[in-house]
């Protein structure tokens, strides 16, 4: 099943994650597992949610971006957690649209 844009990603503004013709995130999920992947997901919120500087408008919408992706994850059956997330997506016949 194709889906919209990967929850993580903007269209246009990855650019600079690519490297040879992949986004930084289709990358991550290849070498990570899903817990592992849940845990930088909940890091990564945690991060923009307690900035020095406070919450901007900016890292508000990043913590959103984090928390959809989570939520991706966290439905999930907890047996797949140990497995590659790239691997997971595949199992599950989903193809994201990474925005290359």
């Amino acid at each position: 099943m194709k889906r919209e844009l990967h929850k993580l990603l903007t269209h246009g503004s990855n650019k600079q994650y690519l490297v040879n013709g992949r986004s930084g995130i289709e990358e991550m999920e290849r070498e990570t597992t899903v817990g592992e992947m849940i845990s930088f997901c909940k890091c990564s919120r945690f991060k923009y949610e307690f900035r020095e500087k406070g919450v901007n408008a900016e890292d508000a919408y990043k913590v959103t971006k984090y928390e959809a992706y989570l939520e991706e994850l966290e439905c999930l059956p907890c047996y797949v957690h140990d497995l590659y997330v790239s691997g997971v997506w595949e199992m599950l016949e989903i193809k994201w649209d990474y925005g290359v």
